[in-house]
């Protein structure tokens, strides 16, 4: 998968930390922190609201992207160039945190992680991501990340605990279809 720069450009924290290197040898390499899904065959022409129901260890978290002309605004009322994002208080976890960011009208990346304490906490062990354009399922995967650890920055410079996974979405009923 190509590596991502919008969460960078934005710096919401989504990407593992850069500042509070313990070496000068620190590189500035972000990264997507938990589980971060690839998802194919939006449609982004349908100027319809595409909802993303995210169900990790148990925790619920929504998000909503309306398009309009192939521009999309997080709903219900935040307006955004290329991202939506939301936390939810996830008791023993700290909070849990989902985003979503896309880069081409087929296509986005949703990120789901954990922050304890303002620290990057790791993925849920399972999330189950639902996806629905104008009230129909087009989208339903579970998914057990094997994750991974490593220090993109250096040697003592943050670990970073991820896995990725890809979701391709069904096309769905056109607007006249269901209308019938």
């Amino acid at each position: 998968m190509a590596p991502l720069t919008g969460f960078a450009a934005l710096g919401l924290g989504l990407i593992g930390p850069a500042s509070g290197c313990a070496s000068p040898d620190c590189t500035l390499v972000g990264w997507h922190e938990g589980l971060t899904v690839a998802v194919q065959g939006l449609d982004a022409s349908a100027d319809e609201t595409h909802e993303f129901r995210i169900e990790a260890d148990g925790i619920d978290v929504a998000l909503a992207i309306e398009f309009e002309d192939a521009v999309g605004n997080c709903l219900p009322d935040a307006p955004a160039e290329t991202m939506c994002d939301d936390s939810v208080s996830a008791g023993r976890y700290g909070s849990l945190r989902a985003s979503l960011e896309w880069v081409r009208p087929t296509s986005l990346t949703l990120n789901v992680h954990y922050v304890d304490g303002g620290e990057l906490a790791g993925g849920p062990e399972v999330a189950r991501i639902r996806v629905l354009r104008a009230g129909e399922t087009v989208g339903d995967g579970t998914f057990e990340p094997d994750y991974q650890r490593d220090e993109p920055n250096g040697e003592g410079c943050g670990v970073a605990t991820r896995a990725e996974a890809e979701l391709t979405l069904s096309p769905g009923r056109t607007a006249l279809e269901r209308s019938r």
